[in-house]
């Protein structure tokens, strides 16, 4: 009898994986995930390879014990919770991976807390992030120049030499590992499948996740940032109270009249003291997907919002990475914010280092990195 008679569901770290692939190269990849051939006989046996930027061996849920059997290509992953309408997305008549949410659930048992939010923010941000062989990079290319890429919101981000952002592609410009796309999930919809879930191995620990997450996120920088910020002091963060990723700001007159649009948005909104509207944190420079320099328009746009009274506060990935400085952009912004620094104790610093090991990771390997184990089982 073969693996997949009765079909097969891709979950965890495979079904988060399958989620960041964009439908575009998904279609590159028809063949290649053409399971019900590969699956014994051709589907790479070697740990850390990948099938169609699946890593292998491939998660698979499983039903009932009897039907787990351990392949090199294939590690089967227990459920004994039902399945609701929705918790499958079908792919071919062979295949289905499991929906956003429930790939979410799946990875909770295996993953850091962390990480996981980090997962959740991700779904619920503006964007995905995978790493494309050459040929497929260029086939990319190649539909952007040919204006034949499909028009289902997902969008890839070309860079120039210089850094800035390359709509047309040319010749010259790489391909990042940034994609902008619809968010897969909102922070409502998890919080309802959660409830739906209720009791599941690993719900309590997504629970959390969503509710220390955000929304609108358009880059693993801005998440990074943002959790470094917000994130409470005793779990390693500085406990700043974030309001919002990518927050829309109206303008006034004057300040339209200086960027010629009617509203923009903050990369990240924090508080500001008495009289002053926010603190806006804008997140430039090189991430892992590239950036721009400041142009004129950005110029324009600090200038307008500064018009209508928001403190305005720039950083890039190195300033936080590195622990000098970032040390003083906490303390920047903590003076935008109105408030003097509190140093942290030994035991504060120890809970930074170990929560920044945590966080300033490669991105694109999110899934992959399993949290240690514990001697006593947790939710």
């Amino acid at each position: 009898m073969s693996t997949f008679d009765f079909g097969v569901t891709l979950c965890g770290a495979t079904a988060f994986q399958w989620h960041r692939i964009p439908p575009v190269v998904r279609d590159l990849l028809q063949d290649d995930l053409d399971l019900t051939v590969r699956a014994d006989r051709r589907c790479l046996p070697k740990r850390g390879a990948h099938l169609g930027y699946l890593t292998v061996p491939l998660s698979v849920l499983a039903t009932d014990r009897t039907s787990i059997h351990e392949t090199k290509a294939f590690s089967y992953r227990l459920r004994t919770g039902e399945l609701l309408p929705g918790d499958r997305v079908p792919i071919d008549p062979y295949l289905e991976v499991t929906s956003p949410a429930m790939t979410l659930l799946t990875m909770a048992p295996k993953v850091s807390e962390l990480h996981l939010t980090m997962m959740v923010c991700e779904f619920c941000g503006a964007f995905s992030s995978i790493h494309l062989e050459e040929e497929h990079r260029e086939a990319v290319r190649k539909l952007v120049r040919g204006k034949k890429l499909p028009d289902d919101g997902w969008k890839p981000l070309f860079v120039s030499s210089n850094g800035a952002p390359d709509p047309m592609a040319s010749e010259g410009s790489t391909l990042s590992d940034l994609w902008q796309r619809s968010p897969l999930l909102t922070l409502e919809e998890l919080h309802a499948f959660v409830a739906k879930h209720e009791g599941e191995w690993g719900v309590e620990k997504l629970r959390r996740a969503v509710d220390h997450a955000f929304e609108g996120a358009r880059s693993p920088f801005e998440i990074q940032a943002a959790l470094a910020f917000d994130t409470p002091r005793r779990a390693g963060g500085e406990g700043f109270a974030l309001i919002g990723l990518d927050e829309e700001i109206p303008l006034s007159m004057q300040a339209r009249s200086i960027l010629h649009q009617n509203r923009c948005y903050a990369d990240l909104l924090f508080p500001g003291p008495k009289g002053c509207p926010g603190v806006i944190v804008e997140c430039q420079g090189r991430s892992v997907h590239g950036a721009s320099g400041k142009t004129d328009r950005d110029i324009r746009r600090v200038s307008a919002l500064e018009t209508d009274g928001y403190r305005i506060m720039l950083i890039t990935y190195d300033m936080l990475a590195n622990i000098d400085a970032y040390h003083r952009v906490v303390r920047l912004l903590a003076d935008k914010m109105g408030f003097s620094y509190v140093p942290k104790s030994e035991f504060l610093l120890k809970r930074e280092e170990a929560f920044r090991r945590e966080l300033f990771v490669n991105w694109n390997e999110l899934g992959k990195m399993l949290a240690p184990k514990k001697k006593k089982r947790e939710a």
